[in-house]
């Protein structure tokens, strides 16, 4: 080492003894906090911006610098030493809301009626992964972690405000609602106040309001979470989602929806009336009275790994909004309220933006309210998500059957038919007009519409995309258990394989295959029209299901399941059950001579004549 670099090495061992006597003094003050461990910023900037070291002989200015660099070290870590994080809090009966001065913000909320984990005993945590606090504010592009000032705190309500050296005075007041109030209890209340304290005007363009961070709901995987984990935000009666899927590197399926290069983040320009952020269960919303100007959402990755092997991609969001420049002693308050808990649609309805279409639940959605309406009814006589599954599925197959039987009895028609059919379709392979001449005379002697299965199954299509979007979001099916079934939110992961299969995962289901198998004997039941090329796809039909709903929750799954067994025994009902045609039938075989009525004539009785 030369003499130029051994003389500043001691400068900086110089500085760093001088520390010594003061960082003693803050630990006998008080415990340092986590955050003061690290090295601070600003001290990391100090030292990348000193000069760079040549070979040239010492100099005055160099040694100048080097001093100077070293006293800002010292000074960047008295400032961060003086800054310690205080936390203070306020509770319910259903949260409870734990603030932070450094930002002046919310740390983190801890949901008391839903778990971390099943099993566990420790709260699920809002923005547990943050970076930064929720409702920290950035002014002008600024810090969300700037130092307050705890000013007052009560029971409900809590405020903080901040100093600028330019004169900007920011004052921050929190309110959540009491216990067994008839206010929304997962509702805080939050208000800012700027107040321009100096006699000159103050530039301030906009600010911007952190949302916090939102992990998957399953930190070790699931299904469709691009599609759960979103940012959405709420502009002239139309929602919009940016998912997490945004910002994750996929090849796609045969390449069709790639991502290759996902952006580090997404900003969109909006005049919203509320944004939110979510995951499959949870969520936060941010309603202001003034609407915002933009949001913007990134991708946090996380120091966890999910079922696959890859980083556990969690999403963070900003709110911005317009402040115009502040004359002298002119004060601007704004207003805003923050749902922060479950994804609860009865709660949704009660706020009044329409905040209720965070639950994505799609053009059914009036289905998806009632079936949802019609489970938890339910489930007040018999507390278990699974026998309210099954229950509502009975219900509505009942409701269904007198529609459901022209389906069923059309099915039967067509069986009787088959052999002739396929004979018809052996005997013109090659002529496929006359083929469908020939089938139209069959289906005209046989009293078959061929279409006669098709309207019943349309009109089930919405219950069933009702059923679908009501049960793979629901936060009621969290954690709930049915027989074999831990979770009917999820799949039920029974075991692992050991190893991937395609299309499938590591995990054995049982739900889907019994969803499948079903399936395959209902098809099976119920014979279509169609060329071979049509039968074989309906064939296929229990496959591709159950590649498809395989990882799905296994509440739709239970679903399906029944839907299907209830089908199978109106099908096999009506096939032992004998219609008029085939008792006509069975009359004028035993009675060859006698006339018999066609029962699908009716007669009009006679009309007696008239006095005279």
């Amino acid at each position: 080492m030369d003499k130029k670099n051994t003389f500043i090495g001691m400068l900086f061992l110089v500085a760093a003894f001088a520390m010594i006597p003061l960082m003693n003094k803050r630990r006998e003050d008080a415990t340092p906090t986590a955050a003061q461990e690290q090295p601070p910023a600003q001290a990391e900037q100090a030292i990348t911006n000193a000069a760079p070291l040549d070979e040239s002989p010492v100099s005055t200015e160099a040694i100048e610098q080097a001093v100077t660099s070293a006293q800002e070290v010292i000074e960047a870590a008295e400032e961060t030493a003086s800054v310690l994080e205080e936390l203070s809090y306020l509770k319910n009966d259903l949260i409870e809301v734990i603030f932070t001065n450094q930002g002046g913000g919310i740390k983190k909320v801890a949901m008391s009626e839903y778990k971390a984990t099943k099993g566990s005993e420790d709260p699920f945590l809002f923005n547990h992964h943050g970076y930064a606090p929720m409702l920290g504010i950035s002014i002008n592009d600024g810090s969300y972690d700037e130092s307050y000032t705890k000013t007052f705190q009560s029971d409900t309500e809590i405020h903080f405000e901040r100093q600028s050296s330019d004169g900007l005075l920011v004052r921050k007041k929190f309110t959540i609602n009491p216990s067994h109030s008839d206010k929304e209890e997962y509702s805080i209340h939050h208000s800012i106040e700027f107040v321009n304290t100096g006699s000159n005007s103050l530039l301030v363009n906009d600010y911007a309001l952190h949302l916090g961070t939102m992990e998957p709901a399953l930190l070790g995987g699931g299904t469709l979470m691009g599609g759960y984990l979103n940012l959405g935000y709420y502009e002239d009666d139309d929602e919009d989602f940016i998912g997490s899927n945004k910002f994750i590197p996929s090849n796609g399926v045969l390449g069709i929806g790639s991502n290759k290069n996902p952006p580090p983040y997404l900003e969109e320009v909006s005049q919203f009336d509320w944004v939110s952020l979510k995951n499959q269960f949870f969520v936060n919303i941010l309603t202001p009275e003034v609407p915002g100007t933009g949001v913007v959402v990134r991708p946090q990755p996380l120091s966890l790994i999910n079922d696959k092997g890859d980083q556990v991609i969690a999403l963070s969001g900003d709110a911005k909004f317009e402040l115009a420049g502040l004359q002298a002693n002119e004060k601007v308050i704004s207003e805003m309220d923050f749902y922060v808990g479950p994804k609860e649609i009865f709660r949704m309805q009660a706020m009044d933006k329409n905040q209720e279409a965070v639950m994505q639940f799609g053009w059914f959605g009036a289905v998806s309210k009632i079936l949802l309406l019609g489970m938890k009814q339910i489930y007040s006589f018999i507390p278990n998500w699974g026998i309210a599954i099954v229950l509502i599925t009975i219900i509505l197959k009942l409701v269904f059957w007198p529609l459901t039987q022209i389906s069923a009895r059309s099915a039967k028609k067509m069986q009787k038919i088959q052999g002739p059919m396929k004979e018809l379709t052996e005997k013109y392979k090659d002529d496929p007009q006359r083929k469908n001449q020939e089938m139209m005379k069959l289906y005209r002697t046989h009293k078959v519409n061929p279409l006669g299965g098709c309207l019943p199954m349309l009109v089930q299509i919405p219950i069933f995309i009702g059923f679908f979007y009501m049960l793979r979001t629901s936060s009621e099916l969290r954690f709930a258990e049915f027989l074999w079934i831990a979770d009917l939110s999820q799949p039920e992961k029974l075991f692992s394989w050991g190893f991937n299969i395609p299309f499938l995962g590591q995990y054995f289901n049982l739900l889907p295959i019994l969803m499948a198998t079903t399936m395959y004997f209902q098809m099976k039941m119920t014979p279509t029209a169609g060329s071979p090329e049509q039968q074989a796809i309906f064939k296929f039909m229990p496959v591709m299901m159950l590649v498809m709903l395989y990882n799905f929750g296994s509440g739709l799954c239970l679903y399906w399941t029944v839907q299907n067994l209830m089908t199978i025994l109106q099908q096999t009902i009506t096939n032992k059950r004998k219609d008029k045609e085939e008792i006509a039938a069975e009359e004028e075989a035993l009675n060859p001579t006698q006339p018999v009525e066609n029962p699908l004539i009716r007669k009009k009785p006679k009309r007696k004549p008239k006095n005279q």
